[in-house]
């Protein structure tokens, strides 16, 4: 059974920063992570506990979400130590 600790919080951060980007190219972060095979509740479960602990911020849907300055660190950090 998929839970929302299972769901990578890079993973998440890197989309949120892909739509960011190119909202209009790119794939809304929910669409992509039940692409990815995680369930919809679980994934959206995670969405909403990731903007309560301010790594990300959405406008009227959480699907389309983008990462806020913790996310953006979070994701540096991340990226700078692989």
């Amino acid at each position: 059974m998929i839970q929302r600790k299972h769901v990578p919080l890079t993973l998440v951060l890197a989309y949120a920063s892909e739509w960011a980007a190119e909202p209009l190219r790119t794939p809304g972060v929910l669409a992509r992570l039940i692409h990815d095979g995680f369930p919809p509740k679980v994934a959206l479960a995670k969405l909403h506990r990731m903007a309560d602990q301010d790594y990300i911020e959405y406008g009227s849907s959480p699907a389309f979400a983008w990462p806020m300055k913790k996310g953006r660190a979070f994701l540096a950090a991340e990226e700078g130590a692989a």
